[in-house]
């Protein structure tokens, strides 16, 4: 997936979205571009039929976050840089089932920036990881807030987080989003019905830069 956007353009961060329980992919992923201009160049080769993914042409568009939906991502502050993004998930897995987690780590070196996001499958996940607030990993103490979007902040964290929590669960998309919806183009045009969309066909396609919305932790005390 990476080598079929990257020469759009240089890439900030791009993985698949796996099924939890069995590992396999869930239809889609993110690739989150540096700059606006190779999004909007994938999106005119998609529209050519120029970008294959595992030997599929794919169909681009731009998505909104869509609308709003329970409260389900967690920010977490502290994570130490090489820590095992496995083992972290299965500290917060301890609360609820993870639909999408840990993001933030760095793409080139698999490290983390100081922080993790987590998307919880029920609101209720992220209540009870909140009720903890506080915990012990790799001899760090992590600091669990609620995420939420602000115009500065002090962590930069990249907005394909809230998108892919949005995607998942709405499904609405709108050309004012910098967020790219892409699914396979039909091989086959001997029929009019649907060809249905392949285990690993889809991605979400976004694009962030500095002036952008971020996202950081709840400023609260506790």
């Amino acid at each position: 997936m990476a080598s079929a956007f990257s020469r759009f353009g240089a890439l900030e961060e791009c993985h698949a979205v796996v099924a939890a329980d069995s590992g396999q992919c869930r239809g889609y992923g993110f690739v989150t571009f540096r700059r606006h201009s190779a999004s909007r160049r994938a999106l005119l080769a998609a529209a050519d039929a120029s970008v294959v993914v595992d030997g599929r042409p794919v169909a681009c568009q731009l998505a909104s976050l869509g609308p709003t939906s329970p409260d389900r991502k967690l920010f977490v502050d502290n994570v130490p840089a090489r820590a095992d993004q496995g083992e972290l998930r299965r500290l917060f897995s301890k609360f609820g089932e993870i639909e999408a987690g840990p993001l933030g780590a760095d793409r080139a070196t698999g490290e983390f920036r100081g922080y993790a996001i987590f998307f919880y499958k029920s609101p209720d996940g992220l209540t009870k990881a909140l009720e903890q607030r506080k915990m012990m990993f790799d001899g760090c103490e992590l600091h669990c807030r609620r995420a939420h979007k602000v115009n500065k902040g002090k962590h930069r964290i990249a907005a394909h987080a809230d998108a892919e929590a949005s995607a998942q669960s709405s499904g609405f998309f709108n050309a004012a989003s910098p967020t790219v919806h892409v699914q396979p183009k039909k091989l086959a045009l001997t029929s009019t019905t649907q060809t249905p969309l392949g285990s690993n066909r889809q991605v979400e396609l976004m694009e962030h830069k500095d002036e952008e919305t971020d996202i950081k932790e709840d400023s609260s005390k506790f």
